[in-house]
């Protein structure tokens, strides 16, 4: 694997193909992310490193975590939020699997804990985020569209091999590497 050599900051996800054409319109328009070109994905370590620690080595202790990882299936079956952020997002299941997901991969990178140290590891909780932060009201009214638009869509089965890096450079998000499950 090579050295990036510029971008300001990076995240390892499962990234939700399957869910993309439910959660793109959305995500454009209410998460910053989205409207930098991230795809619909479920956050394993976010911020991850800088261009100055992603290298051989680094990927090389990644892979060594995911070699013990089968693949998965995630299903998405409802929506959920965190009412403090308010964050409105798909919950999936079985949640577990991407917890110890998440343990694994912050194990063998533990100056770098998932949400900056923001979310106790113990308290994280996986989710496939629609929107972030519009006022109240708006996110009654962004659920209520989701609701009428794309609930019919739902449950979305998702089958889960890889992990990906996504590096951020100039407000533009785009995937840098896969990593597969079960490989070393």
């Amino acid at each position: 694997m090579n050295q990036i050599n510029e971008f300001e900051r990076s995240v390892l996800a499962i990234t939700l193909d399957e869910c993309e054409a439910i959660l793109a319109p959305y995500r454009r328009r209410y998460t910053e992310d989205g409207a930098q070109g991230m795809v619909a994905h479920i956050t394993i370590l976010y911020p991850f490193c800088g261009c100055e620690v992603w290298n051989d080595e680094a990927a090389q202790r990644l892979l060594e975590k995911l070699s013990k990882v089968k693949p998965f299936s995630l299903t998405f079956n409802g929506l959920a939020r965190f009412m403090q952020t308010r964050v409105l997002y798909l919950d999936p299941s079985p949640g577990n699997v991407v917890v110890s997901l998440i343990r694994s991969v912050s194990d063998a990178f533990p100056d770098h804990p998932p949400y900056g140290g923001s979310v106790a590891l113990d308290r994280v909780t996986p989710h496939a985020t629609i929107a972030v932060s519009p006022p109240a009201d708006d996110l009654d009214a962004v659920e209520n569209e989701f609701v009428e638009s794309a609930l019919h869509l739902l449950p979305k089965r998702v089958s889960v091999e890889n992990l990906s890096l996504f590096v951020n450079s100039n407000d533009k998000w785009w995937k840098h590497s896969e990593l597969s499950f079960g490989q070393s």
